[in-house]
């Protein structure tokens, strides 16, 4: 107890003054998009061009609770003093300060994003999908997964089609990898994502087809 007391008086401060000249960095996406990745990635590649690769393998999972946070609700950024941030709401423009934030907002495929939440609720358990939908400002039942825009899928891709500002950059989750290098030079320093991972592809129930294809094409609108 005491020790995480000293950390919060002495180590925050002292991080804070070392990136307070640093935009914040706000990650964001479509539900189950891999914004978790590129959140994790963004917050190592931060530390490690800032102190280098010997404090990051020796200090790194320390310091990434002082410079990194999930910030349910945007408008808290305010009174908010972290560095790289994740959240899930749709893209409000009156947020946004050209000088000090910076936003990556990563959409994923409807149905693959559908099937990912599916596959972490049967390990989880149904609350976890209650959660992850207030997340996303979403309603409906998860019953209606498969048939309904439960996610607020389109709600939240129409939100970034209209955003238009120099400081976002939207990319397509099937894109992160090969991009890399747009996304560090739209940071500011090197971030090495993870190796890809196969994705779930189960379907034990029936899809509004329709639906999907319906998101999907405001997927691609948004390229």
């Amino acid at each position: 107890m005491i020790k995480s007391v000293v950390k919060n008086i002495v180590f925050k401060p002292l991080l804070l003054l070392f990136f307070t000249a640093h935009p914040r960095i706000i990650i964001t996406s479509t539900g189950r998009s891999g914004s978790t990745m590129v959140f994790n990635a963004v917050v190592d590649g931060l530390i490690r061009n800032k102190f280098g690769h010997t404090y990051m393998k020796l200090l790194g999972s320390v310091t990434r609770r002082f410079v990194s946070v999930y910030l349910k609700n945007l408008s808290e950024i305010i009174n908010s003093h972290f560095i790289v941030y994740k959240n899930h709401e749709p893209y409000f423009g009156k947020y946004n300060d050209l000088d000090r934030h910076i936003y990556i907002f990563i959409y994923g495929d409807p149905l693959d994003s559908a099937m990912s939440v599916d596959s972490v609720v049967q390990k989880k358990g149904v609350n976890w999908f209650y959660r992850h939908q207030e997340n996303l400002c979403g309603k409906g039942s998860y019953e209606d997964l498969y048939k309904e825009d439960v996610l607020n899928y389109e709600n939240i891709i129409n939100s970034w089609i209209n955003a238009t500002e120099s400081n976002i950059l939207c990319i397509d989750y099937d894109d992160l990898w090969k991009d890399e290098n747009v996304i560090s030079d739209f940071v500011g320093f090197d971030v090495r994502l993870p190796p890809k991972v196969k994705r779930a592809k189960k379907i034990k129930r029936t899809i509004n087809e329709d639906l999907f294809d319906k998101l999907k094409k405001k997927k691609i609108s948004l390229k």
